[in-house]
């Protein structure tokens, strides 16, 4: 990944050119590998990059993350996602880029379909699915995936 220039308020000694987009690990578990060399390290910046279109602060510590993830004063959700982005276009992915309270009523929209009551009705069509999906493999499609997967 190049990075592009970083922000002047950003510590250098707090940046890492990472890209854990394809993160390779020749014992074949990515994020573990991920995890041991993030070792030690508590909040770090990654610059933007090619698949990462604006710099991010990376937490490690779930403390960490649920503080950020509670405080709308501080933090924002508006443009985290980057989908947009990618595509082109400058508008806010709805409700998931949008901050309190203006994603109020779509989360009070969207609530009940993800109710215990709404998913246990799913479950059933959910187990056939995937029951259907995985009776269509052949042992190449699955070896093809596994061989992909653990590279």
């Amino acid at each position: 990944m190049e990075p592009t220039s970083i922000p002047s308020h950003i510590p250098a000694d707090r940046v890492r050119n990472l890209s854990w987009y394809g993160w390779q690990d020749p014992e074949g578990d990515p994020p573990m590998s991920l995890s041991r060399s993030l070792s030690g390290e508590r909040l770090f910046y990654v610059p933007a990059g090619a698949r990462n279109p604006f710099g991010v602060w990376v937490l490690t510590r779930h403390d960490d993350m649920q503080a950020v993830l509670t405080d709308g004063e501080h933090f924002t959700n508006s443009h985290i996602a980057g989908w947009n982005n990618l595509a082109g276009v400058d508008e806010l992915m709805i409700p998931i880029e949008l901050d309190p309270p203006d994603h109020t009523p779509y989360r009070k929209f969207m609530m009940p379909f993800f109710s215990r009551p709404s998913i246990e009705t799913m479950r059933p069509r959910c187990k056939e699915a995937r029951s259907a999906r995985s009776m269509q493999w052949s042992v190449s499609e699955s070896w093809m995936w596994y061989s992909t997967a653990t590279r």
